[in-house]
């Protein structure tokens, strides 16, 4: 890389205006809430943090598709 990870996601985040979510408490206590329809941990969480804090998760992936999450995929 020309530069350390650190910048380089800086830059990309923001160029790309997207923003960092950091796991809090309530997205972490939703994980335990959300039915058993496959077992990926960061799939879980990511779930867990767009019910929680109402936003769209962007992903073709079916499985979470299964899940009562709003889903976009162009």
């Amino acid at each position: 890389m020309p530069v350390p990870p650190q910048e380089f996601m800086r830059r990309l985040r923001t160029e790309s205006l997207v923003e960092s979510l950091a796991i809090d408490e309530a997205s972490a206590l939703q994980v335990a809430k959300l039915p058993h329809l496959h077992n990926d941990p960061f799939d879980r969480i990511q779930i867990s943090q767009s019910i929680e804090h109402s936003l769209i998760l962007a992903t073709p992936d079916p499985l979470i598709r299964q899940y009562a999450v709003r889903t976009i995929w162009d």
